[in-house]
C-alpha cells in the first residue's frame, strides 16, 4: 500500500499537481483540498499528472469532480495526465472523465490544452 501524494510544479501560468501512490477515500479528499489551495488566483489551469497514481477509486474520481468544479467557479480549467497504459486508465476511461475534463497521455500535451484555454 503506497500513500497518496501531491507534488507541485509551477509551469508560468499553469500548475502542475502531480500525484503518486494511491488516492482512496481515507486521502482523496486532503490531496484535493492542497491541489485547490496551491492554485495561485492568476493561474490559467490546473494540470493533475496521475502518471505515478497506483490506485484511484470512485471517491478519488468525486474529488477530481469537485475540483474541477471549484477550479470552473474562478474560470481555470483542470486538465488531467493520465497514460493510456497506466494502471488508473480504465478506470478513468470507464467513468467517461474525458467527458468533463480533458484527459491526455503525455504532461506536454496536457500543459499546450491548459495554455488554450486563456487564448
Amino acid at each position: 500500500m503506497s500513500t497518496g501524494a501531491v507534488h507541485f510544479d509551477p509551469r508560468g501560468n499553469v500548475l502542475v499537481a502531480q500525484m503518486s501512490g494511491e488516492i482512496d477515500l481515507t486521502n482523496a479528499e486532503q490531496l484535493g483540498i492542497q491541489v485547490a489551495e496551491a492554485t495561485p488566483p492568476d493561474a490559467l489551469a490546473v494540470v493533475l499528472d496521475l502518471t505515478a497514481v497506483e490506485y484511484l477509486d470512485s471517491y478519488g474520481i468525486f474529488v477530481i469532480h469537485g475540483l474541477r468544479a471549484r477550479l470552473g467557479e474562478h474560470q481555470q480549467r483542470l486538465v488531467l495526465v493520465v497514460p493510456k497504459d497506466g494502471i488508473i486508465r480504465r478506470a478513468v476511461d470507464l467513468v467517461a472523465l474525458a467527458e468533463v475534463v480533458p484527459v491526455k497521455d503525455e504532461l506536454e500535451d496536457a500543459l499546450q490544452v491548459a495554455r488554450e484555454f486563456g487564448r
